[in-house]
């Protein structure tokens, strides 16, 4: 398992070996600033990111995962972690911004 935690963003992956899969959510977030933060985001790196309807839950927290296209090849390696980078600076921006 991989994770990271950049404040509020919060990113995990998990294999069995054969398959893999993640999700990035970000904690007391409003739904409104999730889909700026998506936007951000698919402007600053290239690849388009959404909002998934798609809900997890943490320790009782329902959250929304962003969602983007990736799959197991070095192309893709990084996308992750640049994700969530990005969207952790972003909402750092906006925070200091208003």
């Amino acid at each position: 398992m991989e994770v990271q935690r950049l404040g509020q963003v919060f990113r995990g992956r998990v294999t069995d070996g054969k398959k893999e899969g993640g999700f990035l959510v970000v904690f007391d977030c409003p739904e409104v600033v999730l889909e700026m933060l998506a936007e951000q985001a698919t402007g600053k790196l290239g690849f388009k990111v959404i909002v998934s309807n798609l809900r997890c839950s943490i320790e009782g927290n329902v959250l929304r995962s962003f969602d983007y296209e990736w799959y197991p090849t070095p192309e893709f390696a990084d996308r992750p972690s640049d994700l969530a980078r990005i969207i952790a600076e972003s909402l750092d921006e906006m925070r200091n911004s208003g």
